[in-house]
């Protein structure tokens, strides 16, 4: 089963490594507060899953509130950044891919906020395909288990079917030789009763032949008298 789950997250990793999107890009995003620097992530994947998964990585890292247009996080702990005010924005797209964007609201552009806000994104991109993956791992590790334990019943099955096969033989072999000691005791029933019945035949011829005799007899004693 171990080396069955191992190639099965083979062949999922690069299934998903072939699939997946991850484009990371620098991008400027106008705020109903302003107009911040940050990164762009662009993901596959569902809004729901991404935008879930998403919120619970914020709230990690610090206080998230819902504003009309976006997400704000105060009091953000990431990287070697702490203190910081981060907005960030997710929505899908026209071709069904997610985008997550996110940046800083500092008045003027820090390089080493920056790094940190991309490098933040990066691993948040990597993690939200690592968990699907492992989702993908557990349901088809059921899969497989399911299907491993069928496999086994039917071999188990046929196990018993073969015993049962073997018993059957058994009775056939018994029956087929019943059957040919009743078929010799039915020929010797009927030679018997055709032997009956000629020497029955006999029997009435001579029995005819004794009765005319008798008759003769008869007659010639009526004769003398």
């Amino acid at each position: 089963m171990s080396r069955l789950l191992f190639f099965l997250l083979i062949l999922l990793s690069v299934g998903y490594a072939k699939a997946q999107r991850f484009e990371l890009s620098e991008k400027k995003e106008k705020l109903p507060d302003g107009t911040f620097s940050g990164y762009q992530l662009i993901i596959d994947g569902t809004l729901d899953d991404i935008e879930t998964q998403w919120n619970d990585q914020l709230r990690a890292t610090g206080k998230v509130k819902k504003k009309r247009a976006h997400w704000e996080v105060t009091e953000a702990e990431f990287g070697r950044q702490a203190g910081l005010t981060l907005g960030t924005i997710v929505k899908l797209r026209s071709d069904s891919s997610v985008s997550l964007w996110l940046g800083a609201k500092l008045k003027k552009s820090d390089n080493s906020v920056d790094k940190d806000v991309e490098e933040y994104l990066q691993a948040f991109g990597q993690e939200y395909y690592r968990s699907r993956l492992r989702t993908e791992v557990e349901r088809t590790e059921e899969e497989a288990i399911f299907i491993s334990r069928q496999h086994q019943k039917l071999l188990n099955d046929n196990k018993n079917l073969g015993f049962e096969l073997e018993e059957a033989q058994k009775e056939q072999e018994r029956l087929r030789n019943a059957l040919e000691k009743v078929s010799l005791e039915v020929q010797v029933i009927q030679q018997k009763m055709e032997d009956n019945r000629l020497a029955a035949e006999k029997l009435l011829i001579e029995l005819d032949k004794t009765n005319s005799r008798l008759d003769g007899k008869k007659s010639s004693l009526k004769k003398m008298n």
